[in-house]
């Protein structure tokens, strides 16, 4: 799903800053859901930030940092190894 553009989130918090009406009503206004405004709202007031989060979308890594330079090594070592196949 594609984030919502900054500028829609500035006219957000602008609107909600001058008591320009209810969180329905804004997002009403803006055509957006009543939960992103409370989500963009609530982030704004924590962390000052109006932009969208970073995607953390991904399959997270099998190997810690330790066994990643491990197996970099290895590599390095000897680029044309095969496994065995019995």
């Amino acid at each position: 799903m594609k984030a919502y553009s900054t500028d829609v989130r500035r006219k957000l918090v602008q609107a909600c800053e001058r008591r320009l009406g209810s969180q329905r009503t804004l997002a009403d206004a803006l055509g957006v859901s009543p939960s992103f405004v409370k989500k963009v709202l609530r982030r704004y007031r924590t962390t000052g930030q109006r932009t969208p989060k970073p995607p953390t979308s991904g399959r997270k890594p099998r190997l810690d940092a330790a066994a990643d330079a491990m197996l970099r090594d290895m590599v390095l070592a000897q680029p044309d190894s095969t496994l065995e196949i019995s």
